[in-house]
């Protein structure tokens, strides 16, 4: 038979622990989802008029394309057409996911991640006004007399619906798409509830039992766990541990958009051409040449930690006198402080320090919240 103690402790872990941590594990892997999809359409050719015409002569049926517009109309219940700047293109929501990007004027790249990105259905959208701005990816249909964006069999359209300018928007998917807590999701509420009740359940049985009063005072602490942490002196570590994730969680942000920029060049590759066909290239210059690229437009990646490098990577469209912004729509003319792949590193290892001393400090907290319980339940029971 099993011990009321481990009885009560695996009726904790359950509810506490692994409901939630389910879930999430799920979240996580679908806003990781959400950044490699956006980043994977960055990399895709644009929809234009050239592309469209060669499909259909072709046709072609299944290329990867990416699309970027505003919405022009909705035909029946699935088929939206966006315009772009020589084509417009039709998309077949049926399968899709959706999510929309909100344009703040404090979008910059040193600023903490805002709440990420709304995500939805089409079914559940709404209506939406005209002309707002759409970037949609999928497989392009030039088979018919209009070419349609479709979803492929296992990958749904992703619409991302955004106001703000277009180079940013794959920066700011990849630094706000991402859960502000992992722990809190929409699984948890329900399995802090149901714990609870569970302890609280399994503590009325043991009270009735005058020889399992220590068990009953055990497990009615262990129902006070959720607001545990909101309970003084432990909310003041707890307000630490807020502190330390939301820098952790700022850090992952930083590690990937310092990535971003990389990701059209292959290892060692200074140069290579960027979807629409321009030549993307990465050169080296001190930070003290930054400033007046900054004034003409050049985004700058600030080191998210100490120490000033010497040089900056700069990563933009080749022309002559050196680098410009590209035209690419989704392409970003951008500069990170010293070398990309190094800061990346340095923030995934900070970033780690940051979350695993953030679990330790509200576990201290917790631990010390739960003693004060028990003593108090001594006296009351």
């Amino acid at each position: 038979m099993i011990s009321p103690v481990l009885t009560i402790v695996i009726v904790a872990l359950l509810f506490y622990l692994v409901l939630p941590g389910i879930g999430a594990f799920d979240v996580r892997r679908r806003w990781r989802r959400f950044r490699r999809r956006v980043i994977e359409a960055s990399l895709r050719p644009p929809v234009t008029f050239a592309l469209a015409r060669r499909a259909s002569h072709d046709h072609w049926t299944s290329l990867e394309a990416r699309f970027a517009g505003t919405l022009e109309s909705i035909q029946g219940e699935h088929t939206v057409w966006v315009r772009g700047a020589d084509i417009t293109v039709a998309v077949d929501m049926s399968m899709s996911d959706v999510y929309l990007v909100a344009h703040s004027p404090d979008d910059r790249p040193e600023s903490p991640p805002d709440s990420p990105p709304a995500r939805t259905s089409w079914a559940r959208l709404g209506s939406i006004p005209e002309g707002m701005k759409v970037l949609v990816s999928g497989c392009l249909d030039a088979s018919g007399s209009h070419p349609v964006i479709r979803a492929r069999q296992n990958e749904p359209v992703l619409a991302v619906f955004y106001d703000g300018p277009e180079s940013s928007l794959v920066r700011r998917c990849v630094w706000s798409g991402r859960q502000l807590n992992e722990y809190w999701n929409s699984a948890t509420p329900p399995a802090l509830a149901g714990g609870t009740f569970a302890l609280i359940v399994l503590a009325y049985v043991l009270l009735r039992q005058p020889l399992a009063l220590p068990y009953a005072r055990l497990a009615i602490a262990f129902a006070t766990v959720p607001v545990l942490p909101l309970l003084p002196p432990g909310i003041v570590l707890f307000y630490l541990y807020r502190l330390g994730w939301r820098r952790g969680r700022t850090l992952r942000a930083h590690r990937d958009v310092i990535q971003l920029p990389l990701r059209y060049l292959g290892d060692g590759a200074q140069c290579a051409p960027l979807p629409n066909g321009e030549l993307y290239c990465m050169t080296d210059h001190q930070v003290e040449a930054i400033g007046a690229l900054r004034r003409n437009g050049l985004t700058v990646i600030d080191r998210p930690f100490g120490g000033e490098p010497d040089s900056c990577a700069v990563f933009g469209r080749a022309a002559a006198g050196g680098l410009a912004a590209p035209q690419d729509a989704l392409c970003e003319w951008t500069a990170v402080q010293g070398d990309p792949r190094l800061a990346s590193a340095e923030c995934q290892r900070r970033a780690r320090r940051y979350e695993l001393g953030s679990v330790l400090i509200l576990s201290v907290g917790l631990l010390m919240n739960f003693l004060l319980v028990m003593a108090v339940l001594v006296v009351v029971l």
